[in-house]
């Protein structure tokens, strides 16, 4: 039984919608910190205005990891959530199955 793997009635699901919550919120905050740091950009001239363009760019391009991290996250959770439950209605159909031949 040690190799069994279990889970209290949708908290897979619940687990997934917790991420897209959390992912909707942090796109917020990343959207709110860029419309901040877009005005102190234009203040930037010459190589610095280019070095804070690179530096811009990277974060963006990290930020998206993150969410893209999340997104696979929550697709992977759905879709173990999808996984279970159908192992559970074919468990419980075998089951009824068997419970029929018996009487």
């Amino acid at each position: 039984m040690a190799n069994e793997v279990s889970a209290a009635d949708g908290a897979i699901a619940r687990g997934a919608q917790i991420v897209a919550e959390s992912k909707q919120t942090l796109n917020s905050e990343i959207q709110s910190l860029e419309a901040k740091l877009s005005g102190l950009g234009s203040q930037w001239q010459g190589a610095a205005a280019t070095a804070f363009a690179s530096l811009m760019e990277n974060w963006r391009a990290q930020a998206r990891k993150i969410t893209q991290s999340l997104d696979e996250f929550e697709a992977n959770l759905t879709s173990s959530q999808q996984t279970y439950t159908a192992a559970d209605d074919s468990s419980t159909s075998a089951m009824n199955r068997l419970q029929g031949r018996l009487g």
